[in-house]
């Protein structure tokens, strides 16, 4: 065996070497498959198959689109981001395939012929390139400079210099010691580890070949290297060879963040991308488990080496406003383990790169590289790997369930909300990034549509199942957006949630409540649960969201700190409760009335590997519900609120909406009346209508069914928000009625 890189000494090597490239052996060839298998086999050899005779061949089709033409796969509107994943899914399958399609895709998958090589300034990389032809780089015949600028031709295109030179940075940002400012990954396994591997130079391959639009680039596992980074382990670690496009001039590189006119910034962050992958095959290849729809963690974690590396490109973005699919900000109850390759969820893994670049953030880049090194030790277990990292680096403060909350938390102040994060609970960049919104929009594919966070408007309120609601997936998280919350009036707004369907050990639940202030300027309020969210009491009722009908919620006094009870009519048993003691687990805003739209975040997860399809397939419910000052008062009422008429018909040009005191309170009691008219939706058609003056008993508000835009509104039904305040601002008493307008 050959020494591994590190130990290789140092050789002056000509910095240009034009000739043609050696044809490889027929013994490298073979080998390099048939080790290249081992593991794969061995991990499915007991499996059923895993692609059916369409699927498979679809999957070779994919293969041969990565080249250009003989393939019958369309090249899509948008370059995917990375093919690796798709190298992957063939080494796992490989066994199954029939001799034809075997030696089909291993044409697909052969090194490029590349007349031409280029070896780095820095002696790491041999960057191999056409000058003419569908694989010529872009601006072949542009030579004016040499190796890092040097004035003169060298006879290099000044292209295939710059790219030498952007994966040599890359390399000694990634390898470099942590003092410098730089990670210390571990150096890819070189391939001349092995006698009978023909390339001895011990540089890093990088081919530039024509892709065809469909990906930016690719890191091809090749040769299987026993107790290379883990000893003892003769499984982790592999061989790799990286392919980039060669010039980036498609219309599908384009459609990602327009790199027609900046080519070499799609390089940039490419070579970051890629390399990074050929580390992780050298810590462990086999992070997936075997089953390439778990490349998730690869993928989010190689975005975030990009922004580490390249922060000015932001190529991420374009994952995230997901022009083509749904992805976090649109869909935060779809697990962080969503993955495809290709297809609708073929974008999730990107724009969860957020998550790994908050990591990177919040702890340093030293856990990123501390979550690699136990992925190599333990096995495909990325979740367990990050949890036991985060507990070591932060001296237990923090584990995977409470940095993932954390995230989320951030998640809910993006775009025009990053202004009100509190300090240090803002993601870098927050202010470019979506919002979770309330608006649903159809995707690229009409069959599907992205689901909004449920929006509620009027309180006290009570959702027992997931019809009001996306269902939960394992290690996601459920926005719920809260509106008019200053209509709640004084106590505390709190709110309880509970999981309602059995779901595997290990899953964790924790709420937070984050209340936006109602002047739209100053600091947001964050409230966290302390303990994990489970009161359900289901041992009397087979089924316990069986019911007909909500009949009491009480308490029994008016802190709302206190015993909360709510009791239901079954029919399957006489009754079920649902009891929620003492303050946790529960989050709640101390003053309703400063806050004019909140948001309450649900979060889930599971750092169970034996869990991950069940929990991530299989959503499950909760459910929540909120108290208020408004439930169960024994305090006699102010008065009784009216509107007339109502229905309103035509001929109708406004409607008195009034207020009779009670003959218990005295008429000089100084009282207001705040009146708000919103659509059924909750969008609001008119606020601040002035008072008339006190008559006797009475308050009185006109209006004269015109929006905040003096526009007439339509027919329909309208709600009615009606307050009645004290001299000091204080909400006395407040009801929500409906009034229908006919036109």
């Amino acid at each position: 065996m050959k020494p591994i890189r590190s130990q290789i000494p140092a050789v002056k090597r000509p910095m240009f070497i034009r000739r043609p490239e050696p044809v490889r052996t027929l013994i490298y060839l073979a080998g390099a498959f048939a080790i290249c298998c081992v593991l794969f086999t061995a991990s499915a050899a007991i499996a059923q198959k895993t692609l059916s005779d369409v699927q498979s061949r679809e999957l070779i089709e994919l293969l041969k689109s990565m080249r250009q033409g003989g393939s019958s796969y369309p090249i899509p509107e948008r370059a995917y981001k990375c093919g690796s994943a798709v190298a992957l899914q063939y080494r796992a399958i490989e066994h199954e395939l029939s001799p034809s399609l075997r030696r089909e895709a291993a044409r697909a998958l052969a090194r490029p012929s590349l007349p031409f090589y280029y070896d780095s300034p820095g002696g790491n990389f041999r960057i191999h390139y056409a000058t003419s032809g569908v694989d010529a780089a872009l601006n072949a015949g542009i030579d004016n400079i040499g190796p890092l600028g040097a004035t003169g031709a060298d006879g290099v295109p000044d292209y295939v210099n710059a790219v030498a030179e952007i994966f040599d940075s890359v390399r000694t940002r990634i390898l470099g010691d942590t003092l410098s400012g730089n990670f210390g990954y571990p150096v890819p396994p070189p391939d001349t580890i092995f006698n009978f591997v023909a390339d001895t130079n011990g540089l890093y391959d990088i081919y530039m070949p024509n892709l065809n639009g469909s990906f930016f680039g690719i890191t091809f596992s090749e040769t299987q290297v026993p107790n290379y980074f883990i000893p003892g382990n003769p499984f982790s670690s592999f061989t790799s060879y990286i392919q980039i496009d060669n010039d980036y001039v498609e219309p599908s590189y384009s459609a990602v963040n327009d790199y027609l006119a900046r080519p070499l910034d799609a390089v940039r962050v490419t070579a970051a991308h890629e390399y990074f992958h050929a580390i992780h095959f050298g810590i462990d290849a086999f992070e997936f488990g075997g089953n390439p729809n778990r490349f998730y963690w690869y993928e989010m974690s190689a975005v975030s080496m990009e922004e580490l590396i390249y922060d000015g490109i932001n190529d991420y973005y374009a994952y995230l406003y997901n022009t083509f699919n749904p992805t976090l900000f649109r869909q935060p109850h779809r697990s962080l383990q969503t993955f495809s390759f290709v297809g609708p969820d073929a974008d999730f893994a990107y724009a969860y790169g957020v998550f790994a670049m908050f990591l990177n953030d919040e702890f340093g880049p030293n856990l990123q590289l501390g979550i690699w090194r136990g992925c190599g030790r333990q096995g495909p277990d990325f979740l367990r790997a990050i949890d036991s990292a985060l507990i070591a680096h932060t001296s237990g403060e923090y584990d995977f369930s409470k940095a993932f909350q954390e995230f989320a938390i951030r998640m809910a102040f993006t775009g025009s909300k990053a202004k009100f994060a509190p300090p240090g609970r803002k993601l870098d960049e927050a202010e470019f990034f979506p919002e979770i919104t309330d608006t649903t929009r159809p995707d690229v594919n009409p069959d599907t549509t992205a689901p909004s966070p449920t929006v509620h408007t009027t309180y006290p309120l009570i959702v027992l199942t997931n019809t009001q609601v996306p269902p939960p997936e394992s290690n996601s998280h459920t926005f719920t957006l809260l509106k008019n919350v200053y209509t709640v009036g004084d106590g505390c707004f709190r709110l309880f949630a509970g999981k309602a369907t059995f779901t595997p050990p290990g899953i964790k639940s924790r709420l937070a409540l984050i209340g936006y202030p109602a002047n739209r300027s100053g600091t947001a309020f964050v409230s966290i649960a302390t303990e994990d969210t489970v009161f359900l009491d289901t041992s009397i009722l087979v089924n316990p969201f069986d019911f007909d009908s909500i009949t009491q919620v009480y308490r029994d006094s008016f802190s709302c700190h206190d015993f909360v009870e709510i009791q239901f009519d079954s029919l399957i048993q006489d009754s079920f409760r649902i009891i929620v003691a003492n303050r946790n687990p529960s989050v709640e805003l101390p003053d309703p009335g400063s806050f004019e739209e909140a948001v309450f975040i649900f979060t889930q997860t599971d750092t169970n590997f034996a869990n991950y399809e069940v929990s991530r397939t299989t959503p499950f419910n909760f459910f929540y519900l909120m108290t208020d000052s408004v439930i169960a008062t024994t305090a006699q009422p102010y008065g009784v609120f009216s509107s007339f008429p109502n229905p309103v018909t035509p001929g109708d040009n406004f409607v008195t909406i009034g207020f009779d005191r009670s003959i218990a309170q005295p008429p000089s009691t100084p009282l207001a009346l705040d009146v708000t008219i919103l659509t059924e939706s909750g969008e609001k058609v008119r606020a601040n209508l002035p008072v008339q003056e006190s008559v006797g008993l009475e308050l009185g508000v006109i209006w004269d069914l015109r929006n905040q835009s003096d526009r007439e509104v339509a027919s329909g039904v309208y709600i009615l928000l009606l307050q009645l305040l004290s001299a000091d601002g204080r909400v006395l008493q407040s009801e929500t009625s409906k009034i229908l307008v006919i036109r």
